[in-house]
């Protein structure tokens, strides 16, 4: 999979058809046994279980405030500065979707892609929601770049038809990725109190 390359000049007239489309969207497990080993049968005195409490259901405020912490953590130490950074890509990425003076269009991927690989280095999320949702949105925004990246032609400045459509795909979940990332800050501002000082999506570049 080449991640290295950029979408090359592009005819307006080609461009624009697939611009319009683009734009129109906005750890492992651990096995664990247990030693049942006890007195033989022969030796074994007879016992009367002692009644076991039922679980609580609703989570102790305890735990979500021991969950907070590590969150808090998390974003501190690594999170919040890959998501600036990521976000900083992306808003490039969409300034250089509008053709220049001349009517051409040239998108770098390259950034991108280090930038979403370096979101995955301050490591998991400790809460299962977010980090789900932050996994779902760089996947989206990777797999949308790949598309436009494969789609553009090697030996023609005319896109194909089927260049297009995958053109058109590509930008259509690149544009989820950026939703579900905007719903990922959304979550670690409503329910951590986390949030960068100044708004990324709005910092010049």
């Amino acid at each position: 999979m080449n991640r290295s390359g950029r979408v090359g000049v592009l005819p307006l007239l080609v461009v624009t058809a697939v611009l319009l489309a683009g734009c129109s969207g906005g750890g492992s497990g651990t096995d664990r046994s247990t030693d049942a080993a006890g007195p033989s049968a022969a030796t074994a005195a007879p016992t009367t279980a002692a009644p076991v409490a039922e679980p609580s259901v609703a989570a102790s405020p305890s735990t979500a405030a021991q969950i907070a912490e590590v969150v808090t953590t998390w974003y501190e130490f690594g999170g919040e500065s890959a998501m600036v950074d990521l976000i900083g890509e992306i808003v490039t990425v969409q300034a250089d979707r509008t053709p220049d003076e001349l009517g051409y269009v040239t998108v770098d991927f390259g950034p991108l892609f280090d930038a979403t690989e370096a979101a995955r280095w301050p490591g998991t999320i400790p809460d299962t929601r977010t980090q789900t949702e932050w996994w779902t949105a760089l996947g989206h925004l990777e797999d949308g770049a790949q598309a436009v990246l494969d789609s553009s032609p090697d030996v023609s400045l005319l896109w194909s038809r089927q260049e297009t459509e995958q053109a058109y795909e590509g930008w259509r979940t690149f544009d989820k990725g950026v939703k579900e990332l905007k719903a990922v800050q959304a979550r670690l501002r409503g329910t951590f109190g986390l949030r960068p000082p100044t708004d990324p999506w709005k910092a010049p570049r």
